[in-house]
């Protein structure tokens, strides 16, 4: 069942916003390194996500919901063509934007409990409240 409202509010942090973040971080650092090679599909993906996560889920849930999927296999398939020419740590810090960011999807658009979700609610969560 997707949920309404991810967590309540999709303006909190999410680590779907975190992971989307964290992959426009390595698209651009790998954007200014590469003048010839730009990774449209990578930052188009990001941007689509971003948009339908924070934007449309909480007024249109299956909209969101799948806005949120299309940009996220947008970014995956520009994942696979940033490899080619991207440094190892910005092609591994994209990556795991880019896991989070599946992870975050299935955890609210199928109510699944997923490996992000246990480690916050066992380390992190105590941490902060």
């Amino acid at each position: 069942m997707i949920e309404t409202q991810p967590d309540g509010a999709t303006l909190a942090p999410h680590h779907f916003t975190w992971g989307a973040l964290l992959t426009a971080w390595a698209a651009t650092y790998s954007w200014d390194r590469f003048t010839d090679r730009e990774p449209l599909m990578l930052s188009l993906g990001v941007v689509a996500g971003l948009f339908s996560f924070v934007m449309l889920w909480r007024y249109y849930v299956v909209a969101g919901a799948a806005g949120t999927f299309i940009g996220t296999v947008i970014t995956t398939a520009g994942l696979v063509r940033f490899r080619r020419y991207a440094s190892r740590p910005s092609f591994w810090v994209a990556a795991f934007g880019v896991y989070a960011m599946w992870d975050d999807w299935a955890s609210h658009a199928l109510s699944i409990w997923t490996p992000l979700d246990w480690l916050f609610e066992a380390y992190v969560h105590g941490i902060i409240s």
